[in-house]
């Protein structure tokens, strides 16, 4: 192992806050398909802050070119505050999920930015005994991020998933930046590892 093991965990890193920035803002978190009759077709979408509703009407009407029909499909679609659709008990967990997310991403942000100070700033004055602790400090909050980034999708799968509805991408996002974070954090680790292995070779 080297010690820029840890400046190589800042892919995963940067990955993971990509996908919880996603998940925060994208309306997929969970979709339900039904249909109300043989010509109305319904699709919903729900995200952590709105719901959208797209409907399918499909009928038949005389072809101007041939005698027989075709068959037209016309789509409308409205998207509305997720409030409109939740109870407040169901909106609460909602704002929690937020929370915890948003939280995520201050985590990996501080883990980031010690990597880089870690690499770049403290290398410049030779301070291996810093680096070595905000090593395992930016490892902790990278390590924390997957934990927060569980509690949210644990939160929102038992709390705030609607009947009949499956979970969709923004989701599985979050369960992917929670891998994404602890790989992250054993990179930064590692690295921290292999420079106290430098400083102190007898205990190798």
């Amino acid at each position: 192992m080297s010690p820029k093991m840890g400046l190589y965990g800042l892919i995963p890193a940067s990955i993971a806050i990509l996908f919880i920035a996603v998940a925060i803002g994208v309306n997929r978190w969970q979709y339900k398909k039904e249909s109300m009759s043989k010509y109305i077709q319904h699709e919903s979408y729900t995200g952590l802050w709105k719901l959208c509703i797209e409907t399918t009407l499909t009928y038949s009407k005389p072809s101007v070119t041939n005698l027989g029909t075709i068959t037209v499909k016309e789509t409308s679609s409205t998207c509305d505050d997720i409030a409109a659709f939740s109870t407040q008990k169901t909106l609460k967990f909602i704002s929690v999920v937020k929370y915890i997310l948003f939280a995520t991403l201050v985590c990996m942000v501080l883990a980031i930015l010690g990597t880089l100070v870690k690499h770049f700033v403290l290398k410049e004055w030779l301070h291996e005994k810093q680096q070595i602790g905000l090593g395992y400090i930016t490892a902790m909050l990278a390590f924390l991020t997957g934990v927060l980034a569980i509690a949210a999708f644990g939160v929102y799968g038992a709390e705030v998933k609607y009947e009949g509805y499956t979970l969709q991408a923004g989701f599985y996002l979050a369960v992917t930046a929670a891998i994404l974070s602890w790989i992250s954090a054993a990179m930064f680790l590692a690295g921290s590892i292999c420079i106290g292995a430098k400083m102190y070779p007898d205990m190798k």
